[in-house]
């Protein structure tokens, strides 16, 4: 059973490839920065296949040191399964690379249940790894927690030494996460443990809050003029000429109506500027079943 003290410290989550030494030099650049790191959770493919099999050797070996240390860090080694409990030896099927979004999910849902602060590393293992590692942090991340990347160079990179040592090349690089909700996860977390649910249920969230966000524009900032010639425009795509016929006004109040919506457009959405079509593709999905206007 872990202690409390763990349980509120930090936690890296870290994935294994070829290159083990990336882990501990992702951790000690941590612990060297302040970060209380209690714990490393290791997820791997099959310990019992190489490349994998020198790697986790080599990081076993390191657990000594760091058990040794004040306060200690424990290790724990999670492994890839499918559903039938079987660990691949390598990420190579859309299977696999389920499998990993899962366990990655899993790990850092139950870090954030506790109340942990995550450091998640994807320097390790296959690219998809990294790819997962990232949706993961979208879907989980909160202000606290870190994506990282490791870069080492020269003699550090060509020795493939587990620890640096002073004058080596090392850059542990912060990766920028575009968090899917303003709202905290740990709101939604007991929703649900399936990665592909919990990015529906984000991805529903999201288009109803942007849903939201377009009927406050049409029924607080527009006009009832602009909101009868936007939802003409979003239905039908038609020019300025034939929408000024079907709205009985000139195509000179055409005109400036439309420059009016442009203008409101780009401020309610923080826009840099807004167009006829931007103006279409936002809005046709939601106003194609209004009734059309006479």
């Amino acid at each position: 059973m872990r202690s409390k003290r763990r349980r509120n410290s930090a936690i890296l989550i870290a994935t294994l490839g070829s290159e083990p030494q990336v882990i501990t030099l992702a951790l000690d650049c941590l612990r060297a920065r302040g970060h209380d790191i209690g714990e490393v959770v290791v997820v791997h493919t099959a310990p019992t296949q190489e490349p994998i099999r020198t790697s986790f050797a080599k990081l076993k070996a390191e657990l000594p040191h760091y058990k040794s240390l004040r306060p200690p860090v424990a290790f724990h080694f999670v492994p890839i399964k499918h559903k039938d409990g079987t660990c691949p030896a390598d990420i190579t099927t859309e299977q696999d690379a389920g499998a990993v979004f899962s366990v990655l999910y899993r790990e850092v849902l139950n870090a954030k249940r506790h109340g942990r602060r995550v450091h998640l590393s994807v320097a390790g293992g296959r690219k998809v790894m990294s790819v997962y590692g990232m949706a993961v942090a979208q879907l989980l991340f909160d202000g606290n927690d870190c994506l990282w990347h490791v870069l080492s160079e020269g003699k550090l990179l060509a020795d493939k030494r587990m620890h640096a040592e002073a004058g080596d090349e090392l850059i542990l690089i912060p990766v920028p996460v575009l968090r899917w909700s303003s709202v905290s996860p740990a709101l939604t977390l007991s929703k649900t443990d399936d990665p592909m649910q919990a990015f529906q249920v984000q991805q529903d969230w999201r288009n109803a809050q942007e849903t939201q966000h377009k009927r406050e524009f049409l029924e607080r900032v527009l006009t009832p003029a602009e909101r009868e010639l936007l939802t003409l425009l979003a239905r039908e795509g038609l020019s300025n000429t034939a929408l000024a016929a079907r709205l009985r006004r000139s195509p000179r109040t055409v005109a400036h109506q439309l420059t009016s919506i442009y203008a409101k457009f780009t401020d309610h959405f923080s826009l840099d500027r807004a167009d006829r079509s931007g103006l279409i593709a936002a809005f046709a999905p939601l106003l194609s079943d209004k009734p059309r206007p006479p």
